[in-house]
């Protein structure tokens, strides 16, 4: 039985490892799976990793036990495998630097962004991330006689992502962040596309898993999904919703061969019969035409007879910021800065016009600080939101640097520790921490050194985590 284990080395300057799985952990194994993510962009912070982690143990392994650690270095920035007697180490540099791998041969260098391949003592192989521009890939058709109308026929970068839409974009980053670190923000969306009248306490389940697509060319197309997740009320309804940056001519295509292929995952037999529960499929878009549609229709011709199904869009420039914050639509607010895309020009070269934009982002902070006085939101979330506008800023706004420095006047800045103090304070409130006397003090210890270094996420994980705070406390010598 190959064994192996998964290492993550964060931006922090901190390694993390899983226990050893036992059992075909080589490359063309189990291991093709973590690369194919790494490949992909997928590990982009330590909660995504860990989100991984848990479902690769779910859907391999089934070991009960805590799955990963704090990984302890004799020195920083270096990983000594000298000592090492497991198959197969994958190691992750997800970090802002490069690191060093020490194996029976001497030193090799893992760059930042790269992912070290360790067989026994030595380095098998360094693996980059692929390019953000996808290499053409085998089109899937499924009897289209024409592209949608709003496909531009003048758009060869839209065409170009059509197979493989936003891995590994800031913009597919931000809403991957979102949809996992504050969950609660997708419920008012469903509510608005889907027309359901969800309280927003609901408990929500995400099902991120890799699909087998087969190609009319026999080939196997192996696909990640991120974004679907279970809503739990009164009876369980799973949904698929889609973030993309522009309409394309297989994008209908894909979200039907994702919701099926769920539908298959968890089907159901009941003597002879199979039955498969396709989930609501929706798509957000953050830019649009005249010609983006109001919603798309799957129709179905079956021996039985025809089905049909809509699919819902939502579309970023329909809504106003106050629109946005009445509907309780605060997912919105990290991709609002596409609304003024067709402005760049002029606001980079004119003062006067960039105050309006200006204003408007003045305008959010406020309406951000009163939905957290008010409670609609807490803290963290408001934190997170503010991190992920900055990230979508940073990309859409990367050739407008007055653009770019006037909002961030306005968003930007480090956490500060009264911030962090009052998420901590929130995960006490919510159960998450118990704030026993005992451990009052060594607790306040590692908060002040959390905020100091700005560990926001740490602080937040803490404060839901009994088992991490343990793990950091440890890791800081607080006892």
């Amino acid at each position: 039985m190959t064994r192996g284990k998964i290492i993550y080395l964060d931006s922090d300057q901190k390694a993390y490892s899983t226990i050893e799985f036992n059992g075909d952990m080589y490359p063309e194994g189990h291991g093709d799976e973590i690369i194919e993510r790494f490949e992909e962009n997928y590990f982009t912070s330590f909660t995504v990793y860990e989100n991984f982690v848990f479902r690769f143990n779910k859907r391999n392994f089934g070991y009960p036990e805590k799955l990963i650690h704090s990984l302890s270095c004799s020195q920083t920035g270096v990983i000594d495998v000298t000592g090492n007697w497991t198959d197969y180490l994958y190691i992750i540099n997800e970090s802002t630097q490069k690191w060093i791998i020490l194996d029976e041969e001497g030193t090799k260098d893992l760059p930042d962004q790269t992912l070290g391949v360790v067989s026994f003592k030595s380095v098998e192989n360094v693996i980059q991330k692929k390019s953000e521009s996808v290499s053409d890939q085998t089109s899937v058709v499924l009897h289209r006689s024409e592209e949608p109308a709003f496909v531009s026929e003048s758009a060869p970068f839209r065409k170009a992502v059509s197979n493989n839409p936003a891995i590994g974009t800031p913009y597919d980053d931000a809403y991957r962040t979102l949809l996992n670190d504050c969950e609660r923000l997708i419920i008012p969306v469903i509510n608005e596309v889907f027309g359901k009248d969800y309280r927003g306490d609901e408990r929500i389940i995400h099902h991120p898993d890799i699909h087998f697509i087969n190609r009319q060319d026999g080939t196997e197309e192996k696909r990640i999904t991120d974004s679907i997740f279970t809503i739990s009320s009164k009876t369980d309804e799973k949904y698929l919703m889609e973030c993309q940056s522009y309409g394309d001519s297989s994008l209908l295509v894909r979200i039907f061969e994702d919701i099926t292929q769920e539908a298959i995952d968890s089907s159901e037999m009941s003597g002879s019969v199979l039955k498969v529960t396709i989930p609501h499929a929706g798509v957000l878009f953050l830019r649009s035409t005249g010609k983006t549609p109001d919603q798309m229709n799957v129709f179905i011709v079956t021996p039985g007879g025809n089905c049909s199904f809509d699919i819902p869009v939502m579309k970023i420039q329909s809504y106003s910021i106050d629109q946005i914050v009445k509907r309780k639509l605060y997912f919105l607010l990290p991709f609002y800065i596409f609304n003024h895309e067709k402005y760049f020009s002029e606001y980079e070269k004119d003062e006067k016009s960039r105050s309006s934009l200006q204003g408007e982002y003045i305008r959010i902070m406020e309406l951000l600080d009163q939905a957290v006085k008010e409670k609609e939101i807490s803290y963290y979330y408001r934190r997170t939101i503010i991190d992920m506008m900055k990230k979508v800023l940073d990309n859409i706004a990367r050739n407008y640097e007055n653009v770019k420095e006037e909002v961030k006047k306005i968003v930007g800045g480090e956490i500060l520790e009264h911030e962090g103090k009052t998420i901590y304070n929130e995960g006490k409130e919510e159960g998450h921490i118990e704030g026993k006397a005992d451990g009052e003090a060594l607790v306040s210890k590692l908060m002040s050194i959390l905020f100091k270094e700005n560990k926001i996420e740490d602080a937040k994980k803490a404060a839901e985590d009994s088992n991490y705070l343990h793990l950091l406390l440890k890791q800081y010598n607080i006892e």
